[in-house]
């Protein structure tokens, strides 16, 4: 029997677990000409911001149907913005660079005090990576004295597979196969003889994926590509669609949790649970924290968060070490702190069990990015544009997420991490009118459209236009890509595609958008294949493709 969760607390287990077009055969023009009044709407939405009322995006409704002989219809029905500053518009110039030695030895000597580090990476473990991970593994132990105890439904369901809605499909056990306490003290002795013979350190030739130094004094560890769930156990997941991903994390998170107690957070009318605490006022978990947030969750504009003047002060002192004094504050989340005995850890080491997982939150997660001045965004929900190539493309967003409480910056995780290297005024872009004969001009020719790899489209359908900034690979410098706006002309994902808002459900149930990309100052049509695919190199490249993120047939699923 299987069942379905995303944030699972036992104990509560049974409550929880839970275009007149030139070059095309025919064109009709079916609305209001572009520019007349009556085409112009006025709405609350991102734009310009007047300091004496609302904001307000002006648009005008753009209507065509076109069709051409390799495709049968394309059928135009949105509203395109007419107040863009294309006079203030520019193009960005970054680098990303390849995870090769150089760069990583550059990170350790940059962030690093003195640059003086040692591996501390779980895939060539020392001794110190073992004690960690026995760490996780008594805790572990004391969760199962705890359930034992008070729960024993926790130890009659355990984690099985991870889909690709970011749930965890929870199994019954059968009742042969019970975890006993000694299968996990068994673990505990197989670690601690694997540690007697681990060496104390490994020599360092930055080909490593973890690092440990101190910064500031106190002791952090480094590790490049995604978090795998044996990993870095007090750090949050990671998800990227490839594996240009940075951790930075405190050794240790003793000290800087300053919540309440669990006891203060459980209902109290929940007699079971209260049990729990009726010998002691704190909590009696003694298990280590860990910060728990998804990757893509920064929902909360930053004028309904009370944060902390402090906390952007030591945020971005602790950028500016890093050299991303140009990214820029955007949003902000709660920090939730969880113990480290997670669904995860316990799928990846096959130890059937459901853990407590009891969310609390202190201090926030402030998200950095990489802003592009004048254009709006590619949002999560408008594209996939990994859908759009047959191998693995570059992340074209670029962001910072630092954790920071009363107890300073916990750490952070840089997603695609990327170097402005200059910036450049731009004298001219083309118009509303322009993107309209461009399409009109060339839509009936299929090799200009973005189609989902391995779709033969015939029928389009286009309802959204924004003017964003995307990324052009340079002709000289493989890591080295510029910042466009560029005119895009698409279909968002049906609403359907996305459970929740925030998980991308397997592809059966949407279809991908083909979609138009403009060069926003020379008209031509931009591929995602030919600008994005073979960037630079992450650390083992995360996944290979986003298929197998869809289909949680990512390595990081597997045992």
């Amino acid at each position: 029997m299987k069942k379905t969760g995303k944030r699972i607390i036992t104990g509560i287990l049974a409550a929880s677990l839970m275009l007149s077009a030139v070059g095309c055969q025919k064109s009709a023009n079916t609305i209001v000409e572009l520019g007349d009044s009556e085409a112009k709407e006025e709405k609350e939405d991102d734009g310009p911001v007047d300091p004496n009322g609302p904001k307000v995006t002006e648009k005008e409704v753009w209507q065509d149907s076109l069709s051409g002989p390799d495709i049968e219809s394309i059928s135009i029905d949105t509203t395109m913005r007419t107040d863009y500053d294309l006079d203030s518009l520019s193009t960005y110039t970054v680098q990303f660079d390849e995870f090769d030695k150089d760069y990583i030895k550059e990170m350790c000597d940059t962030v690093f005090d003195s640059g003086e580090v040692e591996v501390f990476d779980f895939n060539n473990p020392t001794k110190k990576t073992y004690d960690a991970l026995i760490g996780t593994y008594k805790d572990t132990l004391e969760m199962y004295d705890l359930v034992s105890d008070t729960d024993t439904d926790a130890l009659k369901f355990g984690p099985d597979d991870y889909n690709s809605t970011g749930n965890w499909e929870m199994t019954q056990i059968l009742e042969s196969d019970i975890l006993k306490r000694e299968d996990i003290e068994d673990r505990i002795s197989q670690m601690e003889a694997e540690r007697d013979k681990a060496p104390e350190t490994l020599d360092n030739d930055y080909s490593y994926m973890g690092y440990t130094g101190k910064i500031g004094g106190q002791d952090y560890y480094m590790y490049f590509g995604n978090k795998d769930f044996d990993e870095y156990l007090n750090s949050p997941e990671t998800i990227q669609f490839n594996g240009r991903v940075i951790t930075i994390m405190r050794n240790s998170l003793e000290g800087a949790y300053h919540g309440i107690s669990m006891a203060e957070v459980i209902d109290e009318t929940d007699e079971t649970v209260a049990d729990l605490f009726q010998d002691n006022g704190d909590t009696v978990l003694t298990a280590r924290n860990y910060i728990d947030y998804g990757a893509e969750e920064i929902p909360a504009p930053l004028d309904q968060m009370d944060i902390k003047d402090k906390y952007i002060e030591d945020a971005e002192s602790f950028l500016a070490n890093l050299g991303y004094a140009d990214y820029k504050l955007t949003g902000a989340d709660n920090m939730r702190w969880m113990n480290d005995v997670t669904l995860g850890f316990l799928f990846k080491t096959d130890l059937p069990m459901t853990p407590y997982m009891l969310i609390e939150n202190d201090g926030f997660i402030l998200r950095y990015t990489l802003e592009f001045e004048g254009t709006d965004k590619l949002e999560r929900n408008d594209l996939t544009l990994p859908s759009y190539a047959e191998s693995d493309t570059l992340d074209i967003n670029s962001y910072i997420n630092i954790m920071v409480n009363d107890d300073g910056v916990i750490g952070c995780q840089i997603y695609n991490p990327t170097k402005l290297v200059k910036t450049d005024k731009i004298n001219e872009i083309i118009d509303n009118t322009a993107v309209q004969d461009i399409v009109k001009g060339g839509a009936d020719d299929k090799s200009v459209w973005n189609i989902p790899a391995g779709r033969d489209v015939k029928n389009i359908e286009l309802k959204n236009v924004k003017l964003i900034s995307f990324p052009i690979r340079s002709s000289d410098n493989k890591e080295e890509y510029t910042y466009v706006p560029c005119y895009l002309v698409y279909s968002q994902l049906n609403e359907e595609a996305w459970m929740g808002g925030n998980y991308l459900i397997p592809p059966a149930s949407y279809t991908d958008c083909p979609f138009l990309l403009i060069n926003g100052i020379d008209g031509s049509f931009v591929k995602v294949e030919d600008e994005l695919t073979d960037y630079p190199a992450g650390w083992d490249n995360g996944n290979v493709g986003y298929e197998n993120y869809k289909f949680g047939g990512w390595p990081r699923f597997e045992r």
